[in-house]
């Protein structure tokens, strides 16, 4: 199988960060690469099933818009803190 060329190559480096929930029900993984910030959400459901989503933000206002929008920030509000602040960080430093 071809690889996603939307998969930063970051992906499974030391510069990509990964959050979740203290009872594991969240998580979210950050990547930076050429063509923005790819996160990839997963939210485990009470029967067991997961929900999984992925994104790619080519700019920082974009993704911020996104996170406000999520439920996290009130069922996971550290968890919500820690993805926008994390986030601002990886796209201060690919620019």
């Amino acid at each position: 199988m071809k690889p996603s060329t939307l998969l930063p190559s970051s992906w499974h480096s030391p510069s990509g960060v990964t959050l979740h929930s203290d009872d594991g029900i969240v998580s979210f993984r950050l990547a930076p690469g050429h063509r923005g910030l790819f996160v990839e959400r997963i939210r485990i459901r009470q029967e067991g099933a997961y929900v999984a989503q992925s994104a790619v933000f080519a700019d920082e206002r974009s993704f911020q818009q996104w996170c406000d929008a999520d439920s996290i920030r009130f069922d996971y509000p550290m968890v919500y803190v820690s993805l926008k602040r994390e986030g601002s960080t990886l796209f201060h430093r690919g620019h």
